[in-house]
């Protein structure tokens, strides 16, 4: 182990007073690199399973309202931020019936006449 320290003090003054700013961002990239690698794996970590079999079942109801409110009420990791600033910004067009010929069956679109204000 000694002559490990010996060749890094031999290179080291070599590398002369360059040496100093480098050994500087060393540890600058290190410390960024450990704090990075806790938030990412350890304080940002978020059960995606449950989360989205949580947020599948209310967008498959149709209620987006819902879906932005359970986002917003789990821990705030990346995956819930942008999640949850997809869900706000999902634009709100006139919904249609997707079967014409039923229409007037649809319970959707005889809402949708008396208040069309309403379906958007």
């Amino acid at each position: 182990m000694g002559s490990f320290f010996e060749t890094v003090a031999h290179h080291w003054k070599g590398g002369g007073p360059g040496m100093y700013p480098i050994a500087l961002c060393l540890v600058f990239a290190a410390a960024v690199i450990v704090d990075r690698i806790q938030v990412l794996f350890f304080s940002a970590s978020v059960d995606k399973e449950q989360f989205l079999r949580g947020l599948k079942a209310h967008i498959f109801n149709g209620d987006l309202d819902k879906a932005i409110s359970y986002t917003a009420g789990q821990k705030q990791t990346p995956l819930t931020n942008i999640v949850k600033a997809g869900l706000i910004n999902v634009p709100r067009a006139r919904m249609r019936c997707r079967r014409p010929w039923t229409r007037l069956r649809c319970a959707r679109c005889r809402a949708s006449r008396s208040a069309p204000a309403t379906w958007r």
